[in-house]
């Protein structure tokens, strides 16, 4: 199975599969139980405005020059944008009790 390590993902620009770049991977939300990658943040660049949080039942792929997601990404996501605020990445409380 293929790796790729974060530094090399945050550079990667994002598309959809018609060619419409809407970034680059800004941040990745991680699934604690799985260990797996739940969404990735991809900020603007000079050719888009929007911030979008892509989930990754959303990417048809990941290669070496881009990760190309579903068309339907920007739709979904251009109705209700991502607002930029400092707590929109924070991750859900836990309750957490002391075992006695």
């Amino acid at each position: 199975m293929p790796r790729l390590p974060y530094k090399q993902l945050k550079r990667l620009p994002v598309q959809t599969k018609s060619g419409k770049t809407l970034g680059r991977v800004r941040d990745i939300v991680i699934e604690t139980e799985g260990q797996l990658v739940a969404q990735y943040l991809v900020a603007p660049t000079a050719l888009s405005s929007k911030t979008y949080l892509i989930g990754r039942d959303q990417i048809i792929a990941i290669q070496a020059a881009a990760i190309i997601v579903a068309d339907s990404a920007v739709t979904e996501n251009s109705r209700n944008p991502l607002q930029q605020k400092s707590d929109s990445m924070r991750p859900e409380a836990i309750a957490m009790r002391e075992e006695t």
